[in-house]
């Protein structure tokens, strides 16, 4: 049997994603000392992508965002991975 929760404490919340470093901040982060790599720069035909892997004590973090920029409304679909914890909901660009 799975035990399935709902993050509410996510729902409306507002993080950023610097395009050129990759890195993430506000209610979802994916780095605290490590560097974020931006795998792909997103286009008309594919998704933004940017992974970041971070040694801690106990272990191991893989952070993983995925931006689907080919989607032509201005908001765009996202998918968040923090190990396990799966993060989903649309984007939209700060001008």
């Amino acid at each position: 049997m799975a035990l399935i929760q709902t993050r509410k404490a996510y729902v409306g919340q507002e993080f950023t994603v610097d395009r050129v470093t990759g890195r993430m901040t506000g209610a979802l982060r994916n780095s605290f000392d490590a560097k974020p790599q931006v795998v792909d720069q997103g286009s008309k035909d594919s998704a933004f992508k940017v992974v970041t892997t971070e040694k801690v004590h106990v272990g191991s973090i893989v952070f993983a965002l995925v931006i689907d920029e080919f989607v032509a409304s201005s908001r765009k679909p996202f998918v968040f991975l923090r190990n396990t914890d799966v993060f989903f909901g649309s984007c939209v660009h700060l001008k």
